[in-house]
């Protein structure tokens, strides 16, 4: 009799561990729990043998959307932001890319975003000629206007500055990891 109800609680005793014991997958940032779209951009431009121009998107879904060779709209261009159509225009521009970033690792990176502070960056310092740039920007999205702000990270080639905030230099070198996979795919 005594065996017959511990039998009976042991599939309970074992659902009860393993819900214990299990790892919770964080839940995907999307557009619509955010408001934001678009998380991080690379942009490179060189001017040095012609126009040549690429950007990449890490999108709030985990998607990298790439573009090359086709006018996009910059922020520093536009005050260090950008309109939603604006960026849905450069969007429409890029093509989706076959890296999908993994949500854990997205939202890691993200949850930095709102940390990041703008205010002092290290002294530009001439690193090289006819390399062109590199710049790492992290967006936040103002609902109420309806604008993204865009946070410069870093800016790579021929001048090299970085932002001094720890998180963007953290972000930066992720940044730099996806792009290696991004233009090699």
């Amino acid at each position: 009799m005594k065996r017959n109800k511990i039998l009976k609680l042991m599939p309970f005793v074992g659902l009860v561990f393993l819900s214990l014991t299990c790892e919770k997958e964080e839940a995907a940032i999307t557009p619509k729990a955010s408001g934001q779209e678009v998380f991080f951009e690379v942009t490179y431009i060189n001017f040095a043998w012609g126009e040549q121009a690429s950007v990449f998107y890490v999108k709030s879904d985990g998607t990298v959307k790439y573009q090359k060779g086709k006018p996009i709209h910059f922020s520093e261009n536009s005050k260090g932001q950008l309109t939603e159509s604006e960026l849905k225009e450069n969007l429409a521009l890029a093509t989706i890319n076959k890296k999908q970033i993994p949500t854990a690792e997205l939202n890691k990176y993200s949850a930095m975003i709102n940390d990041l502070k703008s205010v002092s960056f290290s002294k530009k310092i001439q690193a090289g000629a006819d390399m062109g740039a590199y710049t790492y920007t992290a967006y936040q999205f103002s609902e109420t206007e309806k604008v993204y702000r865009a946070i410069k990270l870093a800016e790579e080639g021929d001048w090299t500055s970085y932002n001094l905030d720890p998180n963007a230099k953290v972000i930066t070198e992720w940044l730099k990891s996806l792009q290696t996979e991004v233009y090699s795919k």
